[in-house]
């Protein structure tokens, strides 16, 4: 398996279950997979997101995406709707969760999906019910 397969195949039932398309794209290890969650469920879902506060977002086909950007089998950036992984950490007050997407940058597929599994778990999970 690829390493962009091992990734989509690690992060697919995750973000599936949180209301993402399955991911699009790849096909080879310098590629982009994307995931793609219509903007009103993801409003609705995560409101202490930034992405959830767009006000761009609007019309009924409007949507968030996720992009795991890999070049020779590694991750290389995610972007969550414009904002790094980092990025959305640091906007919801977790520095300690921005430097460990930082560290994520650079790490094969597999151990990068596991890896970005755990992160996003904790990006999306409600800040209430932690």
């Amino acid at each position: 398996m690829e390493a962009h397969q091992s990734l989509q195949a690690a992060l697919d039932p995750v973000l599936i279950d949180l209301g993402f398309a399955a991911g699009q794209g790849g096909g080879d290890d310098d590629a982009d997979i994307i995931w793609c969650a219509a903007y009103s469920d993801f409003q609705r879902r995560f409101p202490w997101l930034p992405q959830a506060k767009e006000p761009d977002h609007v019309g009924r086909y409007a949507c968030v995406d996720l992009t795991v950007r890999m070049s020779m089998g590694r991750v290389v950036d995610v972007d969550l709707e414009g904002y790094s992984l980092a990025e959305t950490f640091i906007a919801v007050g977790r520095p300690c969760n921005a430097q460990q997407a930082r560290h994520l940058l650079g790490s094969r597929g597999e151990s990068g999906g596991i890896g970005l599994v755990a992160l996003l778990a904790a990006l999306f999970t409600d800040p209430v019910k932690r």
